[in-house]
């Protein structure tokens, strides 16, 4: 399926693919394909985590040491 993101959710994504990339072999693309899965995870069940601030929710891919909020 087709998503749009933010540009500079995108464009973040981009970066830390690439920057991952380089440093090990095709895990520029495992790291996309978790975040993809992160965001359907996200838009099935939007509220299931815990506000963090104000009203923000945030996942965190732990693996690699990053957060979508």
């Amino acid at each position: 399926m087709k998503r749009w993101y933010h540009p500079a959710f995108e464009t973040d994504l981009i970066e830390a693919a690439r920057y991952l990339g380089q440093k090990r072999h095709d895990y520029g693309r495992v790291f996309l394909d978790e975040a993809e899965a992160a965001v359907e995870l996200i838009m099935q069940n939007p509220t299931i985590w815990r506000t963090w601030h104000h009203d923000i929710r945030r996942y965190i891919l732990r693996r690699f040491h990053y957060t979508i909020r």
